[in-house]
């Protein structure tokens, strides 16, 4: 079972469709080897970077957003309420839970290979 799941991983190629597989196999609960989530989370940790760089990316476009607001005469919390109103506000937070999920994947992972080595030095 668990080479036909790593050919599927084999096929994922974006940092949602990986998170999305792993996410699957969680809720089906132990009927994925450990090599499956070790592969999926490899993949993650190499497609993070493009993720993590644009949220700051999105971290900075709002901050210019904040400043010129000021510059203008606003007060900081009215700057501040004129960035969250823009659409990339809202994409920054989803990108941010997306890079946590990433890091709780990863986490989980680890859980799923220690259990699975475990289980084997036990038999």
């Amino acid at each position: 079972m668990g080479s036909t799941k790593n050919k599927i991983m084999e096929n994922l190629n974006t940092v949602d469709s990986i998170l999305d597989a792993l996410e699957k196999a969680a809720e089906r609960k132990g009927d994925t080897s450990p090599e499956f989530w070790i592969d999926g989370c490899q993949k993650l940790l190499a497609l993070l970077g493009n993720e993590e760089d644009r949220y700051y990316e999105l971290e900075h476009l709002l901050a210019k957003v904040k400043m010129e607001a000021m510059m203008e005469g606003d007060t900081s919390a009215k700057a501040k309420v004129k960035a969250e109103a823009r659409a990339e506000h809202l994409e920054a937070k989803k990108l941010k839970a997306k890079i946590n999920r990433v890091f709780e994947m990863i986490r989980i992972a680890k859980v799923r290979a220690k259990m699975a080595t475990d289980e084997y030095k036990s038999n």
